[in-house]
């Protein structure tokens, strides 16, 4: 039988398109703070027609995330305390609550494990950069979408009202081929095209599985792949097969950039340090 791809399910596709706006709201974002002449009227023209991500800048913005004072109702008065580049900070979050603040049914995965999955992902890419002084903005973004396909699968095998579920005795990329014939980084890259993200944030999505060393540390495929790994290590989220341990092979850890397993394990220390002041800001549960 031939392999499956993505693009086999459209259906799904389109549900997923419908069911998420903020997505595509980040998408258009990231593109119009690239113009020279952006002003916060233009971003404000993208964003006031999803009532929930309204509601997500308004408490952002008076939130001690963003070091703001109370007392802001008004979506206009929230983007000039956020300004263009905070704001999109802030869309990416309300992203993340309401895309990845959901439970994956077939892959046995609650909501509190999926944000945090991609939360810690996009603080870990944002650290791995500044300790590789790599200037890439895109960063944070690639880690908070990794997981992005997912959603897909997940909605694949509802519309085909498959029952199994993800049993951990294999990886979940095996599992996930097994079921619909293609993993979550080929179904997150269809999506962030259908979405309109830019080639720099979906080509490292869709190559994320490979083993870390065939490419460079310090590009965000190489980043991306690293934090993967590290995000195992968390005990909230952490879903190798078997319920196996993170091993850290000397090598790997050499090629990242860190001395020791210590050095790695105190950078994921620090980033779920960071995680529970934005789960709180965000008003949701963060796990442990």
């Amino acid at each position: 039988m031939n392999r499956r791809t993505p693009s086999d399910y459209r259906n799904a596709v389109r549900k997923v398109r419908r069911l998420y706006s903020t997505p595509e709201v980040l998408a258009k974002a990231l593109k119009l703070v690239q113009r020279p002449e952006v002003d916060l009227d233009d971003v404000g023209s993208i964003v006031r027609n999803d009532s929930a991500l309204v509601a997500d800048l308004i408490r952002l913005s008076n939130s001690a995330l963003f070091s703001r004072g109370g007392g802001c109702v008004d979506l206009q008065l929230a983007l000039q305390r956020l300004g263009l580049r905070q704001v999109v900070r802030a869309i990416e979050l309300s992203m993340s609550k309401n895309v990845f603040g959901k439970g994956l049914v077939h892959y046995g995965i609650d909501s509190t494990q999926y944000w945090r999955t991609s939360m810690l992902a996009a603080l870990l890419m944002e650290r791995l950069a500044f300790i590789h002084g790599v200037d890439a903005p895109e960063a944070y973004t690639i880690g908070i979408l990794h997981a992005l396909g997912r959603v897909l699968i997940d909605e694949v095998l509802e519309e085909n009202s498959n029952r199994d579920k993800w049993d951990r005795k294999v990886t979940i990329e095996a599992w996930e081929v097994a079921q619909v014939g293609f993993t979550h980084a080929e179904a997150g890259a269809l999506l962030l095209r259908e979405w309109g993200f830019p080639a720099g944030i979906v080509a490292p999505i869709e190559h994320q599985l490979g083993a870390p060393s065939a490419v460079a540390a310090q590009t965000t495929a190489g980043m991306i792949r690293f934090a993967r790994i590290l995000i195992q290590a968390d005990p909230v989220v952490g879903n190798g097969a078997n319920g196996e341990p993170v091993a850290f092979p000397p090598d790997l850890l050499g090629w990242a950039g860190f001395a020791s397993e210590t050095e790695a394990m105190e950078l994921l220390a620090d980033v779920q340090k960071q995680l529970v002041a934005i789960a709180e800001s965000l008003g949701i549960a963060h796990g442990a």
